[in-house]
């Protein structure tokens, strides 16, 4: 049963933060960041489980007011489906949410949570493999702390996923923050990692369910093999260690959620300066050409906010390295 913990919303940060892109996990570009971090709105206290597969994570954010969400919903909720039909996105589903724990699987429709809260829920995934993680501690930041080192900064709210990598998370209660949230991973003999969780979708305001359903974790021993790998791209010299130095590790997934060969990532500017690179098929190097099977690439100095797409995918991932100390993660899944 996932353990959770409700920090004092009112995190009361005064500095001015420069905007942090974060990244996007699944077909939605989420985005994360602000320039202040103030009051979330949201009461100090434990927050309840959602149920019996409940985890950690959500929706907290910055921001000077708490918007109230009955003037800033999503202007086109109620014109789908309805409660316990089927549905893979939550635009699926009238009420916004599309219950599932991981982006391949078709979810249904339910109830949001009560009193404007929004629920993230999903699986942490070993980014080697897909094997589900359990144990993994989650803590939802406002992107704007994620700035610099995340692993310091003050979590809105954190939790800890249950046995099977499952977390089902509810903000306290309304959140509101301008740009967006971060999900960083930490778990011992493992990197820190971060993946932008939701956007808002008015204002500052966020809807009742992010859509994001699947995290992910890299072991220190892999990103430190990694890095050894890198150091013989002279072009990356300036850019590495990964982690240190930010930086951005990816997975372009099919359909069913396995690792997609033969993908080509590409930056949706013609002007990007960011530089790709594969891991090959023995996963002893790296290439500049595209996946191997086991789908893995990793990314340095995209631009701020710099959206990333698969060639003749409908897919858009928004990369985020404006942080040190943590590894910024993006899923890609070709739908």
């Amino acid at each position: 049963m996932l353990q959770k913990t409700s920090l004092l919303a009112g995190l009361g940060l005064l500095t001015s933060l420069a905007l942090l892109a974060c990244g996007d996990s699944g077909t939605t570009t989420t985005d994360g960041g602000s320039t202040t971090e103030q009051d979330t709105g949201t009461s100090a206290g434990a927050t309840e489980g959602t149920g019996a597969t409940s985890d950690a994570s959500t929706t907290g954010g910055p921001s000077t007011t708490t918007d109230d969400p009955a003037t800033t919903a999503d202007p086109s909720a109620g014109d789908t489906a309805a409660n316990g039909d089927d549905c893979v996105v939550n635009l699926d589903c009238a009420s916004r949410v599309c219950e599932k724990f991981t982006t391949p699987e078709v979810g249904v429709c339910v109830d949001p949570p009560d009193g404007g809260s929004t629920r993230v829920m999903g699986t942490i995934r070993d980014l080697e493999g897909g094997a589900p993680v359990g144990g993994a501690e989650l803590r939802v930041l406002a992107a704007a702390s994620a700035l610099g080192d995340p692993t310091a900064a003050s979590p809105l709210f954190m939790g800890t996923a249950d046995g099977a990598g499952v977390y089902d998370f509810e903000s306290p209660g309304p959140i509101s923050a301008p740009i967006g949230i971060v999900g960083l991973l930490v778990e011992a003999g493992r990197y820190p990692t971060a993946t932008g969780l939701a956007k808002p979708v008015a204002g500052s305001s966020y809807g009742p369910a992010a859509d994001v359903w699947d995290l992910w974790v890299l072991s220190d021993a892999t990103l430190g093999a990694w890095n050894g790998l890198l150091q013989a791209d002279a072009a990356l010299t300036d850019f590495l260690p990964l982690g240190d130095k930010g930086g951005v590790v990816g997975i372009v997934r099919d359909s069913t959620g396995q690792p997609m060969a033969g993908a080509v990532v590409e930056s949706k500017n013609p002007g990007s300066a960011a530089m790709i690179r594969y891991l090959a098929e023995d996963g002893a190097s790296f290439t500049s050409d595209m996946t191997s099977s086991n789908g893995l690439f990793v990314l340095v100095a995209p631009m701020l906010a710099e959206e990333f797409t698969v060639a003749g995918a409908d897919v858009v991932g928004t990369a985020g390295s404006a942080m040190t100390g943590a590894v910024f993660v993006m899923a890609l899944n070709v739908p």
